[in-house]
């Protein structure tokens, strides 16, 4: 685990020694203490290694341990966000090519993505039936012709966390992050549900031709109903 926060934290070294005035090496060694105990302690079981929500859990708790770590140094939960945000660019612009141009013929072809996706959704659906506080997501028919695939998350563990733990104000940055991840891969997407806010789903809009979002200022914020 260390590693994997090191992977996302080292990216942005140079921002968090210039906001803090400490070494990297010693930041780390704070946000790492406090996801250890704040964090760790308190995560709820997923399915471990057989669900692919469980990296993408911790690594929202170890965005949430830096911001509030952070806090210490006078930054703003905003400011955190943004390093979040510009972290999570600099981890997917490191993506091979190969996965890229995979991941853009799937949009091409549409049913192949659904069908994919439908195993996935059998797989999320088969351990949250094992552990109730899993992910779980829901194919869904697209209504309109640009778009390319929509899936529903219709269960976040990390919002049930945000909530009972009182870390809420993280939380609209973190579903951010999916504009700096999908765009990053150079994918139109627009959300505008999420679990958080409006407590039924969170909705993955893929579109197969048009503007990419930009994800900062966070969308959240410019009042154009987007999640």
């Amino acid at each position: 685990m260390r590693k994997a926060m090191d992977r996302y934290l080292r990216v942005i070294s140079t921002e968090l020694r210039e906001e803090t005035q400490k070494p990297y090496s010693v930041l780390f060694e704070e946000i790492w203490a406090y996801y250890a105990e704040h964090m760790l302690t308190k995560a709820p079981y997923i399915g471990g290694g057989l669900s692919e929500g469980t990296g993408l859990m911790l690594e929202c708790f170890y965005m949430i341990s830096m911001g509030e770590v952070l806090k210490n140094y006078g930054i703003s939960t905003e400011a955190s966000g943004l390093l979040m945000t510009i972290a999570y660019q600099r981890v997917v612009n490191k993506t091979p090519a190969l996965l890229c141009r995979l991941l853009h013929f799937l949009i091409r072809h549409p049913k192949l993505l659904r069908g994919l996706s439908r195993i996935l959704e059998h797989k999320y659906n088969w351990i949250s039936d094992r552990y109730p506080d899993a992910f779980t997501i829901r194919t869904i028919m697209p209504a309109q012709h640009d778009i390319a695939f929509v899936y529903h998350a219709t269960h976040c563990p990390i919002s049930d966390f945000v909530k009972k733990y009182g870390y809420s104000e993280y939380m609209p940055y973190l579903c951010n992050l999916d504009y700096a991840i999908i765009g990053s891969l150079g994918v139109p997407f627009y959300r505008t549900h999420t679990c958080f806010v409006d407590g039924d789903y969170c909705d993955f809009n893929i579109l197969s031709r048009g503007e990419i979002i930009d994800c900062w200022p966070p969308v959240f914020s410019r009042n154009k109903g987007l999640k």
